[in-house]
């Protein structure tokens, strides 16, 4: 799990890096300033969309977790639940004839 936050932390550095080096490098860049407008303007929603893909792509994944999680913690609490049974049948002492002390 650590290891998934290291790469997840390294992949958005790299992209964060890229978008800041991306945006650095069209404003000095010698163009107009209406093609630089567009250049940003581009770069700016394809980088939108791709953290838009990122964040559907992490909610899937946490939910699916989360789903795991539900159906594991079910199955434990099931088989508890058969346990105690179980164990509450073999804890039945069978009713003794009290009729003979009478």
């Amino acid at each position: 799990m650590i290891e998934k936050r290291k790469i997840s932390g390294l992949l958005t550095g790299l992209i964060l890096g890229g978008a800041v080096g991306s945006t650095l490098a069209l404003l000095y860049a010698p163009k107009p300033g209406k093609f630089l407008r567009n250049d940003i303007s581009w770069k700016s929603r394809e980088l939108l969309d791709d953290w838009k893909k990122n964040a559907d792509d992490i909610c899937k994944d946490t939910k699916d977790k989360a789903d795991n999680m539900l159906k594991g913690a079910k199955e434990i609490l099931n088989a508890g639940k058969n346990k105690i049974a179980d164990e509450t049948e073999k804890a039945k002492i069978p009713p003794k004839d009290h009729s003979k002390f009478l």
